[in-house]
């Protein structure tokens, strides 16, 4: 995991997978105002070829890897919470 831009506004990440399978992706977190406090969203980009696509059509990534996102958005406001 690499950090390639950090601002007030947003965080990009190179991220790679080695296993289970190979994957090189862009992660971005952004922040905005909110009536609430700051709302934080996640977004995931990469290329899906041969047997990674295939993986990711059984496995759809937002299911598989929402529930961890979430977790770790949830203990990110705990952080800035507390």
């Amino acid at each position: 995991m690499e950090i390639l831009e950090s601002t007030p506004e947003r965080i990009r990440i190179d991220l790679r997978f080695e296993k289970p399978i190979r994957a090189r992706n862009e992660l971005e977190y952004g922040f905005a105002d909110h009536p609430d406090g700051t709302r934080v969203t996640w977004t995931m980009r990469g290329e899906n070829r041969g047997l990674n696509a295939l993986f990711w059509r059984v496995f759809p990534m937002e299911r598989e890897l929402g529930k961890q996102f979430e977790q770790g958005l949830a203990k990110l406001r705990a952080a800035a919470e507390g």
